[in-house]
């Protein structure tokens, strides 16, 4: 120390020397360095701020103000003392209290440490150089020894078990023969009988005792195992509960041998077994089962009850086995309870269901009672389970019928009060609420008759006693149905149908049940009613008028529709005989045909040909209309049939210098149908396509496929048809007016027929067209 003063280094030398900096900043201890005077700190290592939880910014401030606490503590006279006097300070084992350093370490620290003066070159003192080393742990471990020494020492004497440690003595052979008592502890005395025995043998204090003592702690001693036994011995008159340790290894020889004296006990179980069996045939003689269990929850008796009723031996039952009886849906619950009040030693009640012996579940009530031994010991459970079977079926008969009754009452519309004798509203349900517009709490407690009843159709007052409903509630009579007026919360009355039922208790009625409906409706129906009979009346006989009107136009329209079909076959035949005397005359068969002539004949042979056409549709039409065609179906090949169509009529469409195209998504497009008559349906089509075409234009014709059938469309691009005329397109001799209508003549036929055999075919046909753009016709077939 001297030769540090001696050189006068100073605290700004040392600082600024870069290998000396280093070599503190790396050093094992805490370093400092405080400015003086004010203790201020100039320096700190890493170490030092690293146990002082503390960083560099504690740099350039005093002390106090790092850690205040240190005032009390008199680091600040330690200081000042070195400062004042120059001399070396040294503390070793030091107690600094600090409020908090880092957040893992206690606030208790010790340390060994020096205060070293540092001087400038006058010899004043600047700066104090701190050297710490922390021995915190080393005094925490010396005092936890120490402490561990007495705890040792107070337990060793103040445990309520006999303790001892022994030494075994072998004979030549190296038997164990007997063993020397080393050590014992403050109640070995009590629990043995044994005065005074440390440094004397077994045989000395108990000359003939049992040989298996010795046997059993040499071989404790021989294998280093514990042993764990409950003993009694005759020469000594006590039976003891031992746990034997060896201490050290074999050839120490030494035995720590903890024991208690349980000589009472014994004397008290053997009494028990012999009363157990006296309270067994008690409890097997009760009708109720009992059932007791240990602290552990284990159950350990199960009377004769228990067998009978659930069938279960007493290997299956015992322990946990009982819960196996349990329904599946409660055991979990059943098993919980159990343990939580096992967990609280507290009585429970739990209601469960248990299969019978039969294999039927029945309700049982499961109570339980903790049991203690007469120091306080927590030794178990006892309890009873009874059959509850059919209180429970009944309870839970009456929870439906409640729950029932709640919910009829809660959702009729019938409105219903309760009232007691005096006709005060006991209660009332929500129908009552919304049609009075009172609350529960505004009619609760109220005359009925106050709230609701309390003035007469004319506005006069209506007083209790005036009322036939306020007497009934004292007598407890019932009444008829009867119509009366009520008024709502908000003064408006409506029409009511009530009844009143008297309730009956023990002493005669109690209490009675008011209903009633608004009938407001019904007297607004009622009065709708008459005067819809009335008009019904009119109305029936308007019918009778109309019946009859109707039936003589089905009468007219079946005449008509004979009227065309005789008119039709009988024009057909001699038109028909007409057009080939009329050929005939055309190919020559009469001679030679004048020129003048000619022109008359033609046109008279065209004319008969257009009255044999509408002759022709007259007569499908009115077979149709009579129900008289019939449908022969099959399968066929659309686009073979539409190729066919399409050629015949092909030199019509090349007079007019018109295209036809045929597109077919698929070479085979197959649909069920009238082969003969859907023939006809699409050469009418495709016809009046062509008919009402331009010249020069197109017309295209498609069949396809379609997931729910087969699609027929036949575009033009002809005159169209305008929206006004869209709904005459299908009726009967309907023709519309159009530029080339009157070119290409018709009978107003074609479409209506040809809608009537797709009807049949259970198809549909719809139109799409625009005036001067074409139109398009799609038929569906199933």
């Amino acid at each position: 120390m001297a030769k540090f003063e001696d050189s006068k280094i100073t605290s700004k030398k040392f600082l600024h020397d870069t290998r000396l900096y280093d070599l503190l900043m790396q050093a094992p201890a805490l370093i400092s360095v405080m400015r003086e005077p004010g203790h201020i700190f100039e320096f700190a290592n890493d170490l030092y701020l690293e146990i002082a939880g503390k960083t560099n910014a504690i740099i350039g401030k005093p002390i106090l103000e790092v850690f205040p606490e240190l005032k009390q503590q008199g680091t600040i006279r330690v200081l000042d003392e070195v400062y004042k006097t120059g001399r070396l300070y040294q503390g070793k084992g030091v107690n600094f209290k600090f409020d908090a350093l880092n957040n893992d370490q206690p606030q208790d620290r010790y340390f060994d440490y020096v205060c070293l003066p540092a001087r400038d070159s006058s010899g004043k003192v600047t700066s104090i150089f701190v050297h710490a080393t922390e021995i915190t742990k080393q005094v925490f471990a010396r005092e936890q020894a120490e402490q561990n020494e007495d705890q040792y020492k107070t337990l060793f004497n103040s445990i309520d078990q006999g303790f001892c440690i022994i030494k075994m003595i072998y004979d030549d052979d190296g038997r164990p023969i007997d063993y020397e008592f080393i050590e014992v502890n403050r109640i070995f005395e009590e629990q043995t009988g044994l005065k005074n025995p440390v440094g004397k043998t077994a045989h000395e204090l108990v000359p003939d005792l049992e040989g298996h003592w010795f046997e059993t702690y040499g071989n404790v001693v021989k294998t280093g195992e514990p042993a764990r036994f409950s003993e009694g011995s005759v020469q000594m008159g006590r039976w003891f509960d031992v746990l034997a340790t060896r201490l050290g290894a074999e050839n120490n020889q030494q035995v720590a041998i903890l024991f208690t004296d349980v000589t009472e006990r014994k004397i008290s179980e053997k009494q028990l077994i012999e009363s157990e069996s006296y309270y067994r045939e008690m409890a097997d003689s009760t009708p109720t089962i009992t059932w007791v269990s240990d602290e552990t929850g284990s159950c350990t008796y199960l009377n004769k009850q228990w067998y009978s009723y659930t069938g279960q031996t007493e290997t299956e039952a015992l322990g946990i086995g009982w819960t196996r009886a349990i329904h599946p849906k409660e055991s979990k619950l059943a098993g919980k309870t159990f343990m939580e009040a096992s967990a609280k030693r507290r009585p429970y009640t739990i209601e469960f269901q248990l299969r019978a012996a039969d294999g039927t579940y029945r309700w049982v009530v499961d109570k339980g009672l903790p049991k203690f031994s007469s120091t306080g010991d927590f030794e178990g459970y006892v309890g009873s389970v009874i059959d509850i079977h059919k209180r429970k079926l009944a309870e839970n008969a009456l929870r439906s019928q409640l729950l029932l009754t709640e919910a009829i009452t809660n959702n009729t519309t019938l409105c219903l009060f309760m009232v007691d004798i005096d006709g005060v509203i006991t209660f009332m349900n929500p129908a009552a609420v919304t049609v009075t517009g009172f609350t529960p709490d505004e009619a609760i407690g109220i005359s009925i008759h106050n709230l609701i009843h309390h003035t007469h159709p004319d506005g006069s007052v209506y007083t209790e006693e005036q009322c036939a409903r306020f007497n009934s509630y004292k007598n407890g009579i019932g009444s008829e149905p009867i119509e009366d007026l009520f008024f709502r919360k908000d003064g408006s009355a409506f029409p009511a149908l009530i009844n009143g039922m008297p309730v009956a208790g023990d002493k005669g009625a109690t209490s009675t049940v008011i209903e009633f409906r608004d009938i407001s409706l019904e007297k607004q129906a009622s009065q709708r009613i008459a005067r819809s009979l009335a008009r019904e009346n009119k109305l029936q006989k308007a019918a009778v008028v109309l019946q009859a009107r109707s039936d003589e136009l089905v009468a007219l329209n079946l005449a008509k529709d004979e009227f065309i079909n005789l008119a039709s076959h009988q024009l057909r035949t001699p038109a028909t005989g007409v057009k080939q005397y009329i050929g005939m005359i055309l190919e020559g068969y009469a001679g030679e045909i004048p020129e003048s002539l000619l022109p008359f004949l033609t046109t008279a042979y065209s004319s008969n040909e257009r009255q044999l056409r509408i002759v022709d549709n007259l007569l499908k039409v009115a077979r149709v209309d009579s129900g008289q065609v019939q449908l022969h179906k099959q399968e066929i090949d659309l686009v073979p049939l539409i190729t066919d169509i399409i050629n015949e009529q092909s030199s019509n469409f090349k007079t007019s210098n018109q295209e036809i195209n045929f597109i077919a998504t698929k070479p085979e497009v197959y649909a069920v149908i009238d082969a003969n008559l859907f023939r006809m349906v699409i050469e009418n089509l495709v016809d009046n396509a062509h008919k009402y075409t331009y010249h020069g234009k197109r017309v295209e014709v498609g069949v396809a496929k379609m997931p729910d059938g087969v699609r027929l469309t036949v575009r033009d691009e002809g005159i169209g048809i305008d929206p006004n005329d869209m709904d005459k397109l299908f009726k009967k001799f309907s023709r519309l007016d159009n530029e080339l209508s009157i070119e290409v003549g018709g009978t107003g036929l074609g479409l209506y027929w040809s809608k009537r055999i797709i009807d049949l075919h259970g198809g549909t046909v719809a139109v799409q067209s625009k005036p001067g753009n074409g139109t398009t016709f799609t038929v569906m077939l199933p």
